[in-house]
């Protein structure tokens, strides 16, 4: 598994920042940026308990996944958005952000 990551601790503007990474020569997958909450690209919301879940929900969440998965009785779906844990659901990520 080819990874890769960018450290940055200046202030940027993430539009602008994707547009570059896209017009690099890397083929690139998918981006993620960690921590951002109101991008206007697909997010997954990662959360520790489902109260923290409808302060930081935007129409761009498109799941929800992180250590609220530790507990077993975390439903599969919160405000019908997918609680998923990619490392046992990873085709269903996928689909949901079409990388097949």
């Amino acid at each position: 598994a080819d990874e890769s990551a960018i450290f940055l601790s200046k202030s940027l503007n993430v539009a602008n920042l994707v547009i570059w990474l896209q017009k690099s020569p890397f083929k690139l997958d998918v981006i993620f940026f960690e921590s951002f909450r109101n991008l206007l690209y697909p997010t997954i919301l990662c959360v520790k308990y489902p109260v923290e879940i409808k302060s930081q929900l935007n129409l761009n969440v498109k799941m929800i996944s992180g250590i609220i998965l530790k507990n077993t009785s975390t439903p599969t779906e919160i405000l019908d958005i997918p609680v998923i844990d990619t490392n046992q659901d990873f085709d269903i990520f996928c689909d949901l952000f079409q990388l097949k």
